[in-house]
């Protein structure tokens, strides 16, 4: 929680639910403290934890406030071990993820070639899967199709974030469409 700045009031609030679940359970998985929380504590500590990666993002920067949050709201946590392929080249990117802790590497392959080369290093604060806004975008006609990965994305440490899904988003693009806004987007 310290190195998220979470505020002293949330952190009061997160630790006296996880008293409370270790007082019914002593032997209580608390890995996920998402599990362990009510709604509104998850809803606050979503939001505090996703705002500043969802405000720096390419094009969630120029998004109205009111779809930033209807984002964070939608959003899971996610975690993946070191290792694991998040998405696969030529597999559709049929989610959005915030890193929050970890690092990923991308990968691409060289001529069909079936050696790859790291593109690019994403850690906490980084998005990857943004073309879904474009995709998701309810001022564009859609094709259903999701957009394509053109590169390996894999974890180079222990990663922890959250995940919006494609459907998920199309239903925070529909509910927002008055602000939905992605610069020139018209």
């Amino acid at each position: 929680m310290d190195k998220n700045r979470v505020p002293e009031e949330l952190k009061k609030e997160i630790k006296k639910n996880i008293h409370k679940k270790l007082e019914k359970d002593k032997d209580a998985d608390l890995e996920n403290l998402f599990d362990v929380l009510p709604w509104y504590t998850k809803k606050i500590l979503k939001r505090h934890l996703c705002w500043d990666i969802l405000s720096q993002g390419q094009f969630l920067k120029v998004m109205n406030e009111k779809v930033l949050k209807m984002i964070c709201d939608y959003a899971t946590p996610v975690m993946f071990p070191e290792g694991k392929n998040i998405f696969q080249m030529g597999h559709p990117v049929d989610r959005m993820l915030f890193i929050i802790e970890g690092t990923v590497l991308t990968y691409s392959t060289t001529n069909g070639a079936s050696s790859s080369i790291v593109t690019k290093q994403l850690g906490k604060g980084h998005i990857y899967g943004e073309e879904l806004l474009m995709w998701a975008s309810p001022n564009k006609s859609r094709v259903d199709k999701l957009p394509t990965s053109t590169e390996i994305v894999k974890c180079h440490t222990k990663v922890e974030g959250f995940a919006l899904s494609a459907k998920d988003l199309i239903s925070v693009a529909s509910k927002c469409r008055r602000w939905w806004n992605l610069n020139n987007d018209p």
